[in-house]
């Protein structure tokens, strides 16, 4: 009998190499390689991490290319290529993931090896247990875990006192990704966990608290002890204004940037779950402190001011972080206590909304709501449940703006489209990990508002076609990591998810087909364009739609090709003379095969490629005299314009020979010049074809009704629900994993121009004067964990600059309504004793001495009683 026998002595060994070279370097100079993991790779997006040691990253690759070879199938390359598995590139080219594996022509690999059990010992026979290559595998990466955490642990040990934050974020990222590799080695092998095995998995648990303990105390300390000290901007009773007016307090700009930084590198190195944790507990630590201290500050009349912009600016700053932290949108509306992540966030911002409302507030104001001296509707945990949860939109968010946050929310779909559409677009782009339901959400929700918005935005916008490189990271699925981000690539990745997630029998018509073109981009459709990888965003989704139903027909030609020429000629540009009969059959072939596969072409592409014949200018030519024939055509140009595309389709393990390549390439020019009579014929028929299936699916159009593939559901949960399961058919085919990626990028770097094109309100007022008018696309590559928070950098830093925020009025009414839910009588008493209208020496406008005349008779009598 033969048995699967792993190398494991030479997996472990190497993974021992990379582990010791790293310690060697790390000892001379307390610095560390970083070493990328893929997102979206196997394992489960929420406890991967982005980056690890580069040691862990170098080991658990080697282990998982011997993972491929034990649990991996192949797929035969004869196989039928299915619709789900092609993808259009920008660049007229398409590709077919995963790619097809052949059989391997030698019986074992350097991963394993194939024979007989070793002979029994001499002498007493043992019992010899065969354990299977899965046991073997698990056996292997348990020994392979405990090395990697023994060197974890022993490069926190200088890396901890000294407050080396990079190598102690890599450590707990990497402690974290095995303690999930060996989980998920353990479910898809589908073998029980040895005690051995689970006492590792807790090791690495156990290991990544304690290390996620240090770095929160040391950032709570530094934030504590040195940023937020600022004594000139902190001297609260001096009688001039700080920065003359015009800025807020340094220790919270510090404490913004610090915070931001942190953010950033949470995410660029810790799993999205360790992130979100660490993140939101160091903000509320940190936000004690800013109540403790806006509490017991008394403000000078010169200083009133910079004390309302302070407190605005931290309780903007949460709100900007809050889509970072919410795992739901609705979170940001309603929180239940051991339920919400950001509920302490949202009791602290409330807490302090109110004590700054007493403290700064316009005394006229705050004379209006003086009724709080007295009485209170402080609610106790034993009279309602809103003194422990958030029932509807916190009042602090309402405050900062009105419009992005009404008051009396409870869902998010009682928020406007635009607004509601805006809220889950930002959360999908801020999450570290994809939040594949949320973002498809988010583009069908109310009747796809967010995806006509976007859409309608990048219909015309032309830009060339430039592929990103995969990161290299372990088990890489570069489809997802480095989709080519363009304004063709991102509208027909729009209408993929839609037209996936929906009946899009009349629904594509109705969200693409533009009103207005601009002239320029109906030349695309002229046949002297054929071979134009500049095609506008809408024509670009035409042709990707056409593709899956023009395959069978070139993957019958490619069988039928000759490895060798038929006629060898003379010099390579001859080939077209020599070769004319045979490419014009096999061009026909290609057309008849079209023409056959008209019953697979979508009926929705059908309908919109007759509506854009009818309003096509006389002057454009489309190839056949019709628009669907012009696009059939040019996904056939599509297909057989890369030698990589093309050999996907070849029977041959090598792909196409030089040969067959030289004549597929022959066949691409003929396809830009159809003119030959049997040509025209051919391309005549496919259009009687198609144009027979229209007036079959043809009816009333009344009867056509656009569904609503995500109505407003009057629960949360159920619509979750329905968002995971429009998710789950986006992702069946690759064309929905690959959509899902891109639109995913796009909105990172582009949240800006998503919120003008929803004509939606900007956070916090900014100055008229520098705001950006028309902000640009951005279509270049991304850092490794893009920062959402870029999209309000101008709010914190140059806007504040300018005086925009310290000279926003606010809603003091809504915040004393606030206090007096929050504080007791007696505390508001004390809090309005220490005003500086009050101060015998105080300088006093007409309405503040009528107010200090109303309201000092009544602090008086409370103080005696």
């Amino acid at each position: 009998m033969n048995v699967v026998t792993l190398d494991i002595s030479g997996i472990t060994s190497a993974c021992k190499d990379f582990l010791t070279a790293e310690w060697s370097s790390y000892k001379k100079s307390s610095e560390c390689k970083v070493g990328v993991v893929c997102i979206y790779s196997v394992g489960g997006p929420r406890g991967n991490p982005a980056s690890v040691l580069d040691s862990v990253a170098c080991g658990l690759q080697e282990c998982e290319l011997l993972l491929k070879d034990v649990v991996d199938a192949k797929v035969a390359s004869d196989c039928p290529v299915l619709e789900s598995e092609v993808v259009v590139g920008a660049d007229c080219s398409f590709f077919i993931y995963p790619e097809r594996h052949r059989p391997d022509e030698t019986p074992y690999t350097k991963a394993y090896t194939v024979g007989p059990p070793p002979p029994p010992p001499a002498g007493k026979r043992k019992k010899v247990v065969i354990k299977s290559a899965e046991e073997q595998y698990l056996l292997m990466m348990e020994q392979v875990g405990n090395y990697m955490l023994d060197h974890i642990k022993k490069m926190s040990q200088p890396a901890v006192p000294s407050g080396n934050m990079k190598v102690q974020y890599l450590l707990i990222a990497s402690a974290t990704l095995i303690k999930n590799r060996l989980n998920y080695y353990k479910d898809i092998l589908r073998l029980p966990s040895s005690k051995t095995f689970s006492e590792t998995v807790n090791r690495a648990s156990e290991l990544t608290e304690v290390l996620s303990q240090s770095v929160f105390y040391y950032q709570c300390e530094l934030l504590r002890s040195s940023l937020m000290h600022d004594t000139d901007s902190h001297d609260w009773l001096s009688d001039k204004q700080f920065q003359e007016g015009e800025q807020i307090s340094t220790a919270v700009r510090m404490w913004i940037f610090h915070v931001q930084g942190i953010r950033n590198d949470l995410y660029r190195y810790c799993s999205p779950a360790a992130a979100h944790s660490l993140l939101s507990s160091i903000v509320s630590d940190t936000l004690n402190i800013l109540i403790t201290r806006y509490m017991q500050a008394t403000p000078s009349d010169r200083r009133v001011l910079q004390y309302r912009g302070d407190v605005l600016a931290i309780l903007g700053f949460v709100a900007a972080l809050l889509p970072s932290l919410v795992r739901r949108p609705a979170e940001l509306f309603t929180g239940e206590l051991h339920r919400s992540a950001v509920l302490p966030l949202h009791r602290r911002a409330l807490l302090l909304l109110s004590i700054a409302a007493v403290k700064a507030a316009p005394l006229p104001v705050l004379v209006k709501h003086r009724k709080l001296l007295q009485t209170s509707t402080l609610q106790t945990d034993s009279e309602s449940s809103s003194a422990i949860n958030i029932c509807s939109t916190p009042a602090w968010l309402t405050f900062v703006n009105k419009e992005l946050y009404p008051p009396g929310v409870t869902r998010i779909v009682q928020l406007p489209s635009n607004v509601a559409t805006l809220h889950m677009m930002l959360a999908a782009a801020s999450s570290p990990a994809p939040d594949w339901p949320l973002l498809v959400r988010s583009l069908v929700h109310e009747s796809l508002f967010g995806a006509r918005a976007l859409l309608r935005g990048l219909r015309d916008f032309w830009s060339g076609a430039r592929q990103e490189q995969p990161c290299g990271g372990a088990l890489c699925a570069p489809h997802l990591c480095s989709p080519p981000l363009t304004p063709q690539t991102v509208y027909a990745a729009v209408v993929q998810i839609v037209y996936r997630c929906a009946d899009g029998r009349y629904l594509l018509r109705q969200i693409m087909f533009p009103d207005k073109i601009n002239p320029a981009s109906w030349d695309s459709l002229d046949q002297a364009q054929v071979w134009n990888s500049q095609r506008p965003p809408w024509h670009h989704v035409l042709v990707q739609l056409a593709v899956p139903a023009v395959l069978p027909a070139v993957q019958q030609v490619v069988r039928t090709l000759p490895a060798e020429a038929p006629a060898q000629p003379a010099h390579p540009g001859q080939l077209s003379v020599r070769l004319e009969h045979h490419l014009t059959t096999w061009i026909l072939q290609l057309l008849r095969g079209v023409e056959a596969a008209a019953d697979d072409i979508p009926e929705s592409l059908i309908e919109v490629c007759a509506a854009m014949d009818a309003a096509v200018p006389a002057a454009v030519k489309p190839v056949g005299g019709h628009v669907m024939s012009q696009v059939l055509v040019e996904a056939l140009y599509s297909v057989i314009n890369s030698r990589s595309s093309v050999s996907q389709l070849s029977e041959s393990s090598k792909g196409v020979t030089e040969d067959q390549w030289n004549m597929l390439t022959a066949m691409a020019e003929r396809l830009c010049a159809l003119h030959s009579d049997a040509f025209i014929a051919a391309l005549h028929a496919i259009n009687s074809a198609t144009a027979f299936r229209l007036g079959e699916e043809g009816g009333n159009e009344k009867d056509r009704a656009v569904p609503n593939p995500l109505s407003t559901f009057p629960d949360e949960e159920l619509a979750e629900a329905v968002a995971e399961s429009l998710a789950s058919q986006v992702l069946a085919a690759v064309q929905g994993q690959h959509a899902l990626g891109i639109v995913r990028k796009f909105l990172q770097h582009n949240m800006e121009w998503v919120q003008q094109v929803l004509d939606v309100p900007s956070l916090l007022p900014l100055d008229q004067d520098l705001s950006p008018r028309s902000p640009s696309l951005v279509f270049a590559p991304e850092p490794l964990i893009y920062n959402p928070l870029y999209y309000h950098a101008m709010l914190f830093y140059a806007k504040f600059q300018q005086g925009g925020i310290l000279r926003h009025e606010c809603n003091w009414d809504l915040a004393l309504t606030v206090a007096s839910q929050w504080l007791p009588p007696a505390a508001v008493t004390a809090l309005v004793a220490t005003r500086c209208e009050l101060q015998p020496d105080a300088i006093l406008t007409l309405d503040e001495k009528e107010a200090v005349a109303t309201i000092a008779p009544l602090l008086d009598t409370l103080h005696e009683e």
